[in-house]
């Protein structure tokens, strides 16, 4: 397909999900232009590949279906988003100035344009002509979504590949190599949107300083020229958690989630009024968003539950983490504290549970077609998931305490051969080519035992969620794309 074709569709798919992203954050207290974008992007990607997977289901997999159904349902709320945009400058972070902040910008663009320069290459990784391909063309060439019953990849959570459908419904590779592309970019943008909005005047340049760490990762880099859909992952998990610390009290709760005396609730409301506040009263410390923060956590991390089986665990943790917030910081109960946890669960389950509920009606088993022993699962036996097992087992050491202390380290020198193995790689099959996590993330960590009670609860909260993901891969899977979160 003709090049510049394949760059307008992917741009139109881009500016009708910021418009529709930008729906969901009609409620959500002032932003500045760079959290807007960070957030509204992916809202309105997930919205688009939730309404492509309906498509497909109800057998309208083609160009003509597909395309003017995300038009005919997208461009509406794309203008009620689009809409809500503020007439007029809000608080918006003020922006680096002067030569350091032209070299920073100069060389996060380069970055960019290379990375970009290299995605418009035919595909050429396994994964991506295996499967986060060929099966949205499988789908494509049946007109319809369907269980395929020579690869079980297809049935893993697919929100990423249904945008990657639409692309290839016009014969766009480049367009679905460029939604992935696209979610590198807005990985790195999320992370110095945090800490602008989280550290006051120490965000500003560790925020930069944040961003060039995931920027600068070689596994970062790799991932955004390919049409794999890690970088989806870890952008909408991350986003997930992001607005879940956004939607906490800066200070002292109770009560959770924004209720206060001064609340427009009425007296004994349960829920905060859902109206934004107004320009220039956002919280010190940049949380207290309120209920709108939590429905936009919970939607995103939906979306996350729809691109890999493993964001359960994450989910899991979020969801600990709604619960035992008050009585880690308060020591005391709230009675919120169920209601919003429940509502948090509800919308997020019922947005990424559709992946699950699909593959459970293909196979019998939701995360198919792994825990074989528990759920079982048709066209699968004992056999495969042993083999399966062992396949997953050659990455990584073995699971024991020292080799979890220790990961953090072999992890990061993996290229550099501090990590025996008798193979070529331990944690990812591109470790030859330099394509791991690097090591610089690493230095960075070093001094935060030293400061841990003078961080700021943001970054606690941060360390936290990091650690539990880390314990996480190490018991589940130790490859190294799956740390991206």
């Amino acid at each position: 397909m003709n090049l510049a074709l394949g760059f307008g569709l992917w741009f139109a798919l881009a500016a009708l999900a910021l418009g529709v992203g930008s729906f969901w954050l009609r409620r959500v207290e002032t932003l500045d232009a760079m959290e807007r974008v960070v957030f509204a992007l992916p809202l309105g990607l997930g919205t688009l590949a939730s309404i492509v997977l309906a498509l497909g289901l109800a057998r309208q997999a083609n160009p003509a279906a597909l395309w003017g159904g995300v038009a005919i349902l997208g461009i509406p709320l794309a203008a009620l988003g689009f809409r809500a945009w503020p007439r007029r400058k809000t608080d918006s972070a003020a922006s680096e100035s002067g030569m350091l902040g032209l070299l920073i910008a100069v060389g996060f663009g380069l970055l960019a344009l290379a990375t970009l320069a290299s995605s418009v290459a035919p595909p050429s990784q396994w994964d991506e002509l295996a499967y986060h391909l060929a099966v949205p063309k499988t789908y494509l060439r049946e007109g319809r979504i369907f269980y395929v019953p020579y690869d079980h990849h297809s049935n893993f959570p697919f929100l990423i590949q249904m945008l990657y459908l639409l692309q290839l419904s016009s014969g766009s590779v480049v367009g679905a190599k460029l939604v992935h592309w696209l979610c590198g970019v807005l990985l790195v943008l999320s992370v110095a949107s945090f800490a602008r909005r989280h550290f006051g005047e120490a965000g500003k340049g560790g925020g930069i300083v944040a961003a060039a760490l995931v920027a600068g990762s070689p596994l970062v880099v790799w991932e955004s020229t390919t049409a794999y859909i890690d970088l989806g992952s870890a952008l909408f998990t991350w986003l997930g958690f992001h607005a879940l610390v956004n939607a906490l009290p800066p200070h002292s709760p109770p009560p959770p989630l924004g209720l206060s005396p001064t609340s427009s609730g009425r007296k004994g409301e349960l829920l905060p009024s859902l109206r934004p506040r107004e320009a220039g009263n956002r919280p010190k410390g940049g949380g207290g968003g309120g209920m709108p923060w939590l429905v936009v956590s919970a939607v995103l991390m939906g979306f996350a539950l729809g691109t890999k089986a493993t964001v359960l665990g994450f989910w899991g943790m979020c969801l600990l983490g709604i619960l035992g917030w008050n009585l880690v910081t308060e020591r005391k109960w709230a009675k919120e504290t169920i209601p919003h946890a429940a509502l948090w669960a509800a919308i997020s389950l019922g947005i990424g549970g559709v992946w699950y509920a699909k593959t459970f009606l293909y196979t019998g088993n939701p995360v198919y077609p792994f825990a074989y022993g528990v759920f079982g699962g048709r066209y699968w036996s004992a056999e495969n998931a042993a083999q399966y097992a062992a396949e997953q087992a050659k990455f990584g050491f073995s699971k024991d305490l020292l080799s979890l202390l220790l990961s953090p380290l072999r992890v990061a020198f993996e290229r550099y051969g501090a990590v025996p193995t008798g193979r070529h790689w331990a944690f990812t099959e591109q470790a030859p080519l330099g394509f791991d996590l690097g090591w610089g993330w690493l230095l960075a960590l070093i001094p935060a035992p030293f400061l841990l009670k003078k961080l700021p609860r943001a970054a606690v909260y941060s360390l936290l969620f990091a650690g539990g993901i880390w314990v996480f891969w190490f018991f589940v899977m130790q490859q190294g794309r799956y740390l991206l979160p």
